[in-house]
């Protein structure tokens, strides 16, 4: 089952004439959620972002989508019985046009259930060396105005660092990386291209509620070594280790304590 447009349908009830030319050429935008007790937590900063995204591509956000309480109750009922929490994707494209020729800013949007939320705290492995704009692949990933070429990863290799040109830390290839240097938690600026992320934005906004200091700036590559503590955060799994560098799991539990519970 599927939210379409704010009805509980069958996928095969949705038609390819409702689907056709924004779903099919990309002209839209989507964010990756996770049901956490029965909530929607972080949804501020979601719909935040989606708004911004929407904005780019000339869209209207959906009206349903300003509730929150809407958006989990929907939810809630693409949820297997007996469980509270999960993964969501709301994709939201343009309505109408033909071809490549863009039309209107109405928008359709689909809510669809994804299964299990990834384990907190859970450390990945990762790519034992940075990676930087010098390695070549088959495709490239675009961060915001910069681009960066990466090489495959071994299967078993779930994350990587990425770097700039100039040796500064980036992110990683699904998560915003935070670095821990004496009493500060250190997360790159914007301007490194790195993605401005849903729970970097709700860990920067509430940083003076923190038992330390949380700032934006260029981290070097130099700073990292095997004593370094480390870790990587997104809207799935908020903070997580990565690799055998330590994790500071005190101020990682202080903040997932409070922002799973912020809506």
């Amino acid at each position: 089952m599927l939210v379409f447009n704010g009805e509980l349908v069958h996928a095969s009830e949705i038609t390819f004439e409702e689907l056709e030319r924004g779903f099919f050429y990309g002209d839209g935008c989507f964010e990756t959620l996770r049901l956490h007790g029965g909530r929607l937590p972080l949804w501020t900063y979601h719909l935040e972002r989606l708004k911004e995204g929407a904005g780019l591509l000339g869209l209207l956000v959906p009206q349903p989508l300003e509730s929150a309480e809407e958006v989990e109750r929907l939810a809630r009922l693409l949820m297997p019985p007996g469980r509270t929490g999960g993964r969501f994707r709301l994709a939201l494209w343009r309505k109408d046009g033909k071809g490549r020729r863009p039309v209107g800013d109405k928008a359709h949007w689909l809510l669809q259930y994804l299964g299990d939320g990834p384990a907190f705290f859970q450390r990945l492995t990762v790519h034992p060396f940075p990676l930087s704009r010098t390695h070549f692949a088959t495709g490239p990933k675009w961060l915001g105005q910069r681009e960066y070429t990466l090489q495959a990863l071994p299967v078993q290799e779930e994350e990587a660092i990425l770097v700039t040109s100039e040796g500064h830390l980036c992110e990683g290839l699904h998560a915003n990386i935070w670095v821990v240097k004496g009493d500060q938690l250190i997360t790159p600026p914007l301007h490194t291209g790195c993605i401005n992320g849903v729970w970097r934005r709700a860990v920067l906004a509430r940083r003076r509620q923190w038992s330390f200091q949380v700032v934006e700036k260029d981290v070097s590559i130099s700073v990292l070594n095997s004593s370094t503590p480390l870790m990587m955060g997104n809207a799935l799994r908020g903070f997580f280790p990565i690799g055998a560098y330590p994790f500071p799991d005190k101020w990682a539990v202080e903040v997932h304590q409070t922002l799973w519970s912020v809506s």
